[in-house]
Formats: structure tokens, C-alpha cells, sequence
């Protein structure tokens, strides 16, 4: 397999040595080859190998950036739109659209919610588009503002996306309200079961595709939603706290590392990360940003980014997290970590939503 550094692409190897390291790789994705690396990429010495680090693969979410300004898209009243897709594992994965509504949508008759409908369909690679199962859901909900406390009603539509096959497949979500369409993009490799087996590398396909296009044209009225960042939970480490990482790739790969309820500092304990490219071979993450909240419920947050650089097509990648010398293996698809694979090229002339600035390249 040839690996592309920056601007460099190595050649000269012979097909025994990208045989070689494709098995190597894949041995180590699939956990039946597992060693842990110094950040210089020797590997270290048996006696700190003793304790592989743990391999996390579970998903937590994906969430995407808000939609504003709201009320120049649609003639619908609503407010602050919110996408989230949630793993719910057996049930496959959750969508949801939230926004608010004015309290006037309220029956005062029948109590209920009379809202406009939600459509979705699913467009995987070429195949033809299928709908999704939805409900919905509305309750009221009370706040306070600069001019005074305001009632509205809190508002969702949930639809379940079955997983699909084990494989690295482009999806989209398209939304339906009103007068508008909303596409939400999806990873590649996030359709397939998190709990199967790896599936094979892909070096046919390169960067992801705006599949639904090339069977309907995007119209004045469309919206594309790109995805901002996949959350990972990694549970309880030694130090006393959990830690959450959320993965950005919008052309460079990010890292944040989220931290709650440690007792350390701005610099205690001590977090890395790194992206382990095959076994023996690594890129140290440098951090570029940290914050430190003191409060009732304390948290650290620490970014991180990537020299660019990604393999042939698409295939898997680890990134390992250490905490205080403590460390656990993310797997997941290369659309979260290689150079220019998070996002699809989308026509010019539909409008997109911005992602946050803090996910751009720092390089």
C-alpha cells in the first residue's frame, strides 16, 4: 500500500511489500495484531507493551452544525434547528430534526400540535432512495429572554436508518419540510454495523461522492448539511474521570479530547493522541488549543491536529488516546481521518451550512 506524506507520494515498492503491509494492517485493525509505538514510530520496549491499549470501535453520535439564520429558508415560524444521528446499536441509527415552535401552533382545543410534515429518504451510493420510518413529538417548553419568559413548543422528528452492508458506502439523508429540502451527509463507513467484522479496504473509491445528485439535481430551494464531528465515549480512565473524542475532518483531520470530572490542571494529566498509519509508523497529534473550566462539573477540552497525509482508497484507521500513560484504540473509517475525505464536493450553487471555525486547518 502506498501512503501519501504531505505533498510526497513514496513509490518503488514491490507488490510483496504493499501485500506485506496490507495484511499488517489489517491484522492490526482487526485486534489480532496489537503493539503500541513511540512517538518517534520505534516500537517500544517489551516491558511497556505488556498492556495492549484498549480497542474502542462503538460510535457514540454525529452531530452537525446549527441551521441559521433559520427564517430566511423557510416560511415556517420555527427556531434554532438542530441534526443529530445517534447509534442505537440493534435499532441501527437515529436521525433527528429539533427546532422550536411558537406557542400559537398549540390546538387549544385538543391540546395538540398541528406541525408541518417531515418526509425522509435514504440515498446510498447509486441505488434508488428509500424512505424512512419517522415519529414526532412535541411538548411545551418554558424560558426566560430579555423580554421576559416566553412559552414555546419543543419540537422532534425521529427517523431510524437501518444499518447497511459491511462496507465504505456514501450516504445521504434528504429532509422534506415545507418548501425545503435539507440533505445530511453522512461519513462513508458509518452505514455498516460498528459491531461487524472490518470490512475489506476499498482502493477503488477515493473521496466521498454527492451520490444523490447524480440521480436528481439540487434545486433553489436545497440546503446541504454537512457532518461537523463523530463522538466517541471512552468511559472511565485511572485518573478518576471520562473522557469523550470528537473527530473533525473538514480537509485536515482534528482531534478534541473532552475531559470531565478530573482534578488535574491546565496540563494534568497529561493527554495525546496520535494516528497509528500502519504498525510501526504514526503521526503525534500537536495540540493547537486547550481550555479549562472550573466549575460544578469541570471539564478540560484539548484540539489536536494531523501533518496531512492518507492511504490509497478508502480503508481503516486507528487513533490512540493517552491519558496519563493510560491509552485506548480508536478504530474508524478513513473518511475521519485522511486528507480531503470528510466532505463530498458539492455544486457551487447550493447554499451549504458552515461548520464551525475551530474544525478548519491551522496548518
Amino acid at each position: 500500500m502506498r501512503y501519501r506524506l504531505a505533498s510526497v507520494r513514496t513509490s518503488g515498492h514491490t507488490s510483496g511489500m504493499k501485500t506485506r503491509s496490507r495484511l499488517l494492517l489489517f491484522l492490526h485493525v482487526a485486534g489480532l495484531l496489537m503493539g503500541p509505538f513511540a512517538s518517534d514510530g520505534k516500537p517500544k520496549e517489551k516491558a511497556a507493551a505488556a498492556t495492549a491499549p484498549e480497542a474502542v470501535s462503538r460510535w457514540e453520535s454525529i452531530s452537525y452544525p446549527v441551521m441559521t439564520p433559520w427564517r430566511k429558508w423557510i416560511t415556517l415560524p420555527v427556531l434554532v434547528p438542530t441534526v443529530r444521528v445517534e447509534n442505537k446499536e440493534k435499532e441501527g441509527m437515529i436521525l433527528t430534526l429539533s427546532y422550536f415552535l411558537p406557542s400559537e401552533f398549540e390546538q387549544k382545543k385538543s391540546g395538540k400540535v398541528e406541525a408541518e410534515k417531515v418526509t425522509a429518504e435514504l440515498y446510498r451510493n447509486q441505488e434508488k432512495p428509500v424512505a424512512l420510518k419517522g415519529v414526532f413529538d412535541s411538548h411545551i417548553y418554558w424560558g426566560s429572554g430579555p423580554e421576559g419568559q416566553y412559552r414555546e413548543l419543543a419540537t422532534t422528528h425521529a427517523f431510524t436508518i437501518p444499518w447497511g452492508p459491511n462496507a465504505f458506502d456514501d450516504a445521504w439523508v434528504r429532509l422534506d419540510l415545507k418548501d425545503r429540502v435539507f440533505w445530511v451527509e453522512l461519513p462513508y463507513g458509518f452505514m455498516r454495523d460498528p459491531k461487524d467484522p472490518p470490512a475489506p479496504e476499498d482502493p477503488k473509491r477515493e473521496s466521498p461522492k454527492t451520490t444523490p445528485f447524480s440521480q436528481k439535481k439540487p434545486g433553489p430551494q436545497d440546503l446541504i448539511i454537512p457532518w461537523e464531528y463523530v463522538s466517541y465515549r471512552l468511559g472511565k480512565f485511572r485518573e478518576g474521570g471520562s473522557v469523550i473524542v470528537n473527530v473533525a475532518n473538514t480537509f485536515d483531520a482534528m482531534t478534541e479530547l473532552v475531559l470531565w470530572n478530573f482534578s488535574g490542571g491546565v496540563r494534568e494529566p497529561e493527554c495525546t493522541v496520535a494516528n497509528v498509519i500502519v504498525p510501526g509508523y504514526e503521526k503525534t497529534g500537536q495540540c493547537i488549543s486547550l481550555t479549562l473550566e472550573k466549575s460544578s462539573d469541570p471539564f478540560r477540552s484539548q484540539l489536536f491536529r494531523y501533518s496531512r497525509g492518507s492511504g490509497d482508497g478508502r480503508h481503516w484507521c486507528q487513533v490512540r488516546v493517552t491519558v496519563e500513560k493510560e491509552a485506548r484504540t480508536l478504530t474508524m473509517p478513513s473518511s475521519l481521518v485522511d486528507y480531503v475525505h470528510g466532505h463530498a464536493d458539492v455544486p457551487r450553487d447550493v447554499p451549504q451550512v458552515k461548520i464551525a471555525e475551530k474544525w478548519w486547518s491551522r496548518l
